[in-house]
């Protein structure tokens, strides 16, 4: 049989520094009834898949009966491949989330296809050689219709959550909610002065620059 639903793991906690079990202080058993091969990897839709920034899989452990594990504990072990080889253990992490699930994060420095296989007890979860595509590039969250948006370079985020987006181009600043809509726009005279003459200075300095490039 080749994924047996039986396992023999026991975890005993102490709370003793002495390394002898005739000495220790007993304090916790742990068993556990996961079955790896009903287990799935996920990858957690927060992440970005470009280079340079941290990936993050989601596993979801199940028990023998198919049913959603919601504690945690279980020793579970990872292993990143990507297309220059196996990642180094120490960069690649691995969190209990205590309900069941846990989070393997990496960060990977180029692109191509890595491969995430994770194990727990020794034998491998239901997606054996899970698959992740990475590009040089982060693909938008967000695109805007023509005519939105002319010459956006600056953003920051209010302590409720409400994201401000210097909009340049029309001399006005968008204020998007938590999905990134459009939920009001501020604008008036004294900004549209304003945001105009620092446009002009920024392109007046970007030409001098250039020019002088050039020149040398």
């Amino acid at each position: 049989m080749r994924h047996p639903r039986e396992n023999a793991y026991l975890l005993c906690k102490t709370q003793s520094d002495l390394t002898s079990l005739e000495t220790a202080v007993l304090t916790d058993i742990h068993t556990s009834n996961t079955y790896p091969p009903l287990c799935s990897i996920a990858i957690n839709p927060g992440s970005l898949l470009c280079t340079g920034i941290e990936v993050e899989a989601i596993l979801e452990t199940r028990d023998y009966n198919n049913e959603t594990r919601k504690v945690g504990g279980d020793p579970v072990t990872a292993k990143v491949i990507g297309p220059a080889g196996a990642l180094p253990e120490n960069l690649i992490s691995i969190e209990d989330n205590e309900d069941g699930t846990y989070g393997i994060r990496f960060t990977p420095n180029e692109e191509g296809i890595y491969k995430i296989r994770i194990d727990i007890f020794g034998r491998s979860v239901r997606d054996e050689n899970y698959e992740v595509e990475i590009s040089q590039h982060n693909n938008p969250t967000k695109i805007w219709g023509k005519g939105e948006l002319c010459q956006p370079v600056s953003v920051t985020r209010s302590d409720h959550g409400e994201i401000f987006l210097l909009d340049i181009g029309n001399a006005r600043i968008v204020v998007l909610d938590q999905n990134l809509s459009i939920k009001r726009v501020l604008e008036n005279e004294t900004l549209k002065v304003s945001l105009i003459i620092n446009h002009l200075v920024y392109r007046v300095t970007l030409i001098h620059t250039w020019y002088f490039i050039f020149l040398t």
